[in-house]
C-alpha cells in the first residue's frame, strides 16, 4: 500500500472474464386460505473461468483480498422456504 491506502497497480492480479450459463427452475403457492406458503426453486450453473477470492492475511498488516481463475466449477442446488400460519394474527 502506499500512503495514500490505495495499493500499487502491479498489486492487481490478471483474471480472465468468467463464462458460463444457469438453469433455474421454481415453484411458489399458497394453500389453506392463504395459511400455508412455499418457495421451491431448484438450480445448476455452469461456470468457466469462475473468479474466486480468498483473503491473504499478513502478520502484523492485514487481511487482503486476492482473486484467481478456477478451471470449472458446478454449483447445484435447492432453496426452499415456507411459513405456515395457524390462521390467526401473525
Amino acid at each position: 500500500m502506499n500512503s495514500s491506502g490505495i495499493p500499487p497497480t502491479e498489486a492487481f492480479i490478471d483474471v480472465d472474464a468468467q463464462r458460463g450459463w444457469q438453469f433455474e427452475l421454481g415453484h411458489r403457492g399458497t394453500a389453506f386460505n392463504g395459511d400455508l406458503m412455499w418457495d421451491l426453486t431448484v438450480f445448476e450453473l455452469e461456470l468457466r473461468k469462475e473468479i474466486l477470492m480468498t483473503g491473504l492475511t499478513i502478520a502484523g498488516v492485514g487481511e487482503f483480498p486476492t482473486f484467481r481463475n478456477a478451471n470449472g466449477t458446478r454449483p447445484t442446488g435447492v432453496e426452499a422456504g415456507g411459513k405456515w400460519c395457524s390462521g390467526e394474527a401473525y
